[in-house]
């Protein structure tokens, strides 16, 4: 596997890094009764009902807050590299479609050109990660994975994270994308519908099927990104009725609050460390239907500690 230049891997045992870390797999009840919060309790507790609803929480400014006025030096500088991220994105997409016309096996060519549309994508914007517990995602997969969400960014720049073989499940509008559209359903990818139950029913039966083949699911269990830097939606269910049906392992991934220093909305990007957390993954083995509330409970407030910890370190390149 080629190693990416822009990324810079640290050990899971680094503790120093990630105080939470820990090579050993996490039963999910451990360590976390006494400090969990109502605030999480409530934000998720409420997501159970509301599991085939999808988020219509938009990424435009709540009413009454005013966006920093940009100088029109910032808005071209900015018009600038978010053209020439596009463009590499677009190149990566063109490269793999052009791959499968020729026939090339699938799940290299899919992993080549994620590597190769992150590089693009955070040389293009001055991204640089720096990513911690990476050799999870390979060490416990099949998995799934469930990261937080936060802009149209996060595929691009964290698809040097995924690992050989990874099926993402992202929202369908993807569907309609010229090329990237295709290229994403060609290479394996999942579409979700949550505004049509029998769709979503259907798509995690294939996700099912993907991780009892082998595979390991990528996920965004938010379903969407909010407006708030550093904090998460309410989680969906799926993705932990996923790991239970299969007796997968859960592994969370946490990625530093992006904003303010890279907001696409805002018409901001300054080069910036990305800081990365992959968590160690926290055990379904033996559990039922009664259990995936508390599992997507204790999965949130892990990553939420993080977050948190992570909100505080520079991103300053």
């Amino acid at each position: 596997m080629e190693q990416d230049t822009d990324i810079d891997d640290r050990n899971a045992s680094d503790e120093s890094a990630d105080p939470h870390a820990t090579s050993d797999m996490i039963p999910p009840d451990e360590s976390t009764e006494s400090t969990e919060s109502t605030e999480s309790t409530e934000s998720t507790e409420s997501t159970e009902s509301t599991e085939s609803t999808e988020s219509t929480e938009s990424t435009e400014v709540p009413a009454g807050v005013e966006r920093p006025t940009r100088s029109l030096g910032e808005r071209v500088a900015f018009g600038m590299r978010a053209g020439t991220a596009a463009a590499g994105a677009g190149l990566a997409f063109g490269i793999c479609a052009a791959g499968l016309a020729l026939g090339m096996e699938r799940e290299r060519l899919a992993l080549r050109s994620a590597r190769l549309m992150s590089r693009l994508v955070c040389g293009a914007l001055g991204l640089r990660l720096v990513v911690q517990g990476r050799e999870r995602l390979e060490a416990h997969r099949p998995c799934v994975i469930v990261a937080n969400h936060q802009s149209m960014l996060d595929v691009p720049f964290l698809a040097a994270l995924f690992p050989r073989g990874t099926v993402i499940v992202a929202k369908d509008e993807i569907r309609g994308l010229p090329i990237v559209g295709r290229v994403y359903a060609a290479t394996g990818n999942l579409y979700v519908d949550r505004s049509r139950p029998r769709s979503a029913h259907r798509t995690m039966q294939a996700a099912e099927a993907a991780v009892r083949a082998g595979s390991s699911i990528w996920i965004f269990p938010e379903g969407t990104w909010g407006t708030e830097s550093g904090r998460m939606l309410p989680f969906k269910t799926g993705a932990f009725r996923l790991a239970i049906a299969t007796g997968a392992p859960v592994v969370p991934v946490v990625v530093a609050p992006l904003k303010p220093r890279v907001d696409l909305e805002g018409g901001r990007v300054l080069p910036s460390t990305i800081h990365v957390r992959v968590l160690a993954p926290v055990a379904t083995s033996g559990m039922g239907e009664a259990d995936v509330g508390g599992l997507m409970r204790d999965t949130r407030l892990r990553m939420e500690r993080v977050l948190d910890a992570l909100a505080a370190e520079p991103n300053t390149r």
